[in-house]
């Protein structure tokens, strides 16, 4: 009849019932490990770049509050200086307006109106002054303060009332 044989080199045996599924290597184990550690990488990166965002809007709000400030005395020295105009010459102390006054070339006030309203016994002046902080040639942070001044031209003093923002 037939005469068979078998050769048991053509044949491979199955050691493990996967046999047909590729094992991971140390090599790939290493590529997962390079990007999981990437992603880890990137997850702080925008963490910090939130950081960092948020503390430079911090510190712009204040540098914002300190020329503002800054403005807020500058325009109260304005006042200041109407007040010594009235003393000086309360007959006609507009006569040197309109004042500017600059301090370090970034701040500048004005005082752009200073008129008798009442000459009674007491003489009454309004004043408006203002004074801004320019940064770059751009308006930045400003204020602006009215305010009446009364003169008491027995005693030759003056003060202020009503003094608004």
């Amino acid at each position: 009849m037939f005469n068979v044989k078998f050769q048991m080199s053509n044949f491979k045996c199955l050691e493990t019932p996967l046999a047909g599924i590729a094992h991971p290597t140390k090599s790939s184990r290493r590529g997962a490990a390079m990007l999981v550690v990437l992603f880890l990488v990137i997850g702080v990166a925008a963490i910090s770049m939130g950081i960092l965002y948020r503390s430079d809007m911090a510190l712009a709000a204040g540098q914002n509050y300190v020329r503002r400030v800054q403005a807020d005395y500058l325009a109260w020295a304005g006042l200041e200086y109407a007040r010594g105009l009235v003393l000086a010459n309360p007959a006609a102390p507009a006569s040197e307006l309109p004042i500017a006054l600059a301090l370090d070339n970034a701040f500048a006030c004005s005082i752009s109106r200073l008129e008798l309203i009442d000459d009674a016994a007491y003489k009454t002046y309004a004043v408006r002054c203002s004074a801004a902080h320019f940064a770059g040639g751009a308006d930045g942070a400003g204020s602006v303060l009215a305010a009446k001044i009364v003169y008491d031209p027995v005693e030759a003093k003056a003060w202020f009332v009503q003094i608004q923002r």
